[in-house]
């Protein structure tokens, strides 16, 4: 899983399968999973015109390894140049 969060702690961008099929994040604020139990409505971003805006985003991804049967979790802070 890989969350994408706004400073004020609102999802921009929120995918269960990141990287599996190719589908890596360009930036756009995506909302196909609202209204999915495992996402809260009221943490969604308000924008839905397009792309975030110039900033900084906290990310959290969620990895699963099988060998030892653990969950690991990568988490920091991103930033975001528009030129």
């Amino acid at each position: 899983n890989l969350t994408i969060y706004n400073r004020w702690g609102k999802i921009v961008y929120y995918e269960p399968f990141y990287g599996l099929y190719d589908n890596w994040w360009d930036g756009k604020v995506n909302y196909h999973q609202k209204g999915k139990s495992f996402i809260n409505p009221e943490n969604l971003f308000d924008n839905i015109d397009g792309y975030v805006n110039e900033g900084v985003y906290y990310y959290v991804l969620e990895l699963f390894r099988r060998s030892e049967n653990v969950p690991i979790s990568y988490s920091g802070y991103m930033h975001i140049f528009i030129k």
